[in-house]
């Protein structure tokens, strides 16, 4: 049994513009096996010290949100509030509120403001957005003092209550009724309520994604590519074990998939999302030919550790340490040589976050697999 490839095991991450680095150990001799990267924008992940940070162009993101380490994959996104973190300015509407700046904010810098009421108050705004879709707005809040106790306002005129902590979290609110009138905001209730603001995002969408900072106008985060990873070398065609430690930004019901193959739909490995809601799922295509086509439903927005044993009439799926569904028949792929976080022409990209993929030249033994994917 040969580990081929590893992307972030154990933690080890190494990303610069444009790649993502996977590599292979055997022997103890180290063979970088890059990725490309591209997403043409700026975009902002939470650090290894739990501080958000804008990154680069190009950039991969190493998000810590969970406290472990984990390659961030998102759709673009817009945030149609222009002033995200000024809430000073007049494009915030304040009721009953007095704001003051200069505070401790996630980001690690004093750029959050504190609101303070007046028997009950609120702050909106009225961002530019396209009527009758699916919107998600976000604040990150932290309770002062008083009661802790707000909501927010929702493009459909409607609220959403929170209670608020000690520490800084974030707090989305999704509706999909947008009058011509929409606003977003938060409201505070009690007599002299003191809460931190900071990071207000609207964005288009049935899921909040990553904090995208605005000052003075809309801003976009582009959609992530990471793929053209491995090469014949390292992957098995004949056979193999395909693992991945993932996770779904939501329960979308669109196809996400992670793809060995020949960069053709002739000869491919899938392990992904399907369009039924929480189901996880492979796939084996050999010259053309579906030879495996197999899925299990499970929450898929938890944290999975799944794999995928492929050989000549020896299909199986695995999930958090159980053999989930098997086909014992057909051929296996031809060809196989490079890894896409989606499918071989692009699209059906995988947005989430991934803590780790492995290669493996051989089938494994059902119990090495069930040690493989053990939570």
């Amino acid at each position: 049994m040969a580990n081929t490839l590893n992307l972030g095991t154990g933690g080890n991450w190494a990303a610069k513009e444009g790649s993502l680095l996977a590599y292979n150990n055997e022997n103890g001799n180290f063979k970088p096996l890059p990725f490309d990267f591209t997403r043409v924008s700026s975009a902002t992940r939470v650090n290894s010290q739990g501080l958000i940070e804008v990154v680069g162009s190009d950039q991969p993101r190493v998000d810590y949100s969970s406290g472990e380490g984990a390659l961030l994959l998102e759709p673009s996104r817009s945030n149609s509030i222009t002033y995200s973190e000024d809430f000073s300015n007049a494009y915030w509407t304040k009721t009953n509120v007095s704001v003051v700046s200069g505070f401790s904010s996630p980001d690690g810098t004093t750029s959050a403001y504190k609101l303070i009421s007046n028997n009950g108050g609120n702050i909106i705004a009225r961002p530019q957005i396209t009527q009758n879709t699916t919107h998600a707005s976000s604040f990150y809040l932290k309770r002062v003092s008083g009661t802790g106790n707000v909501s927010i306002f929702k493009t459909d005129g409607n609220e959403d209550y929170f209670t608020l902590t000690d520490e800084w979290q974030r707090f989305t609110s999704i509706n999909s009724v947008n009058p011509s009138n929409a606003y977003i905001g938060v409201r505070l209730y009690g007599l002299n309520d003191e809460v931190l603001v900071y990071g207000a995002q609207l964005e288009e969408g049935s899921y909040a994604t990553s904090y995208i900072p605005t000052q003075g106008a809309v801003v976009t985060r582009v959609g992530e590519v990471c793929d053209n990873g491995a090469n014949e070398q390292v992957i098995n065609s004949t056979e193999g074990v395909f693992y991945a430690e993932v996770s779904a930004l939501a329960d979308d019901l669109t196809q996400r998939y992670i793809t060995i193959s020949d960069n053709s739909f002739n000869n491919r490995v899938i392990l992904g999302y399907s369009t039924l809601s929480n189901n996880i799922f492979t796939q084996i295509n050999s010259g053309g030919a579906s030879q495996g086509n197999i899925s299990f439903s499970t929450p898929t927005t938890n944290n999975n550790k799944i794999a995928v044993r492929y050989a000549l009439n020896n299909f199986s799926l695995w999930i958090n340490g159980v053999k989930r569904i098997e086909d014992l028949s057909g051929a296996t792929p031809i060809g196989l040589n490079r890894i896409d976080f989606s499918s071989p022409s692009g699209g059906s990209y995988f947005y989430g976050r991934c803590k780790d993929i492995k290669l493996y030249n051989t089938a494994l033994t059902d119990a090495e697999l069930i040690a493989l994917t053990t939570i």
